[in-house]
């Protein structure tokens, strides 16, 4: 039995190498695998012309074409951009070179909604007359109230 068992895997061996489906041999790792490779090039000393290689003379370096910069709205075309014809509520927010934003009115009796959309302030209706309170959340339009600082002038728009 043990004669026959070791004639099987002998005849197997040598027919795994004929058809060249041996054991796996160890593969060698590339050098680059081991450790950082470095990459050597050639240095030229002297002319360069006379190696039959192009003078090295720098090439200049491109002029970045400047980033059109977003045009802020006057006045008049803010206006024109909010004009909705409603009634005669409170509809835009300018203050110049900072930013421009809509303006909309709390739902009736729904007092803590604040408007959840980009550049759009909420007017708190529970506010005094001669107050205008205007919300709005701080990741969204009420970002932009740190750019105010004291003494700038803004504008609140009533289209009728």
């Amino acid at each position: 039995m043990t004669r026959r068992l070791v004639g099987m895997i002998s005849i197997a061996f040598c027919v795994f190498n004929l058809l060249n489906l041996g054991l796996p041999h160890q593969t060698k790792i590339s050098q680059a695998k081991e450790a950082s490779y470095e990459v050597y090039l050639p240095l030229v000393i002297g002319a360069a012309e006379a190696g039959g290689l192009p003078a090295n003379q720098p090439s200049p370096t491109p002029t970045p074409t400047p980033t059109p910069q977003p045009t802020f709205p006057t006045l008049e075309e803010f206006i024109s951009q909010i004009a909705s014809g409603q009634s005669s509520d409170w509809r835009g927010f300018y203050a110049e070179n900072l930013f421009t934003a809509r303006i909309i009115q709390q739902p009736p009796n729904n007092y803590s909604f604040i408007s959840w959309e980009a550049d759009v302030l909420t007017q708190y209706m529970l506010a005094e007359d001669d107050i205008v309170g205007l919300l709005a959340h701080n990741t969204h339009a009420g970002k932009y109230y740190f750019l105010l600082n004291i003494g700038d002038q803004f504008y609140l728009e009533v289209i009728s």
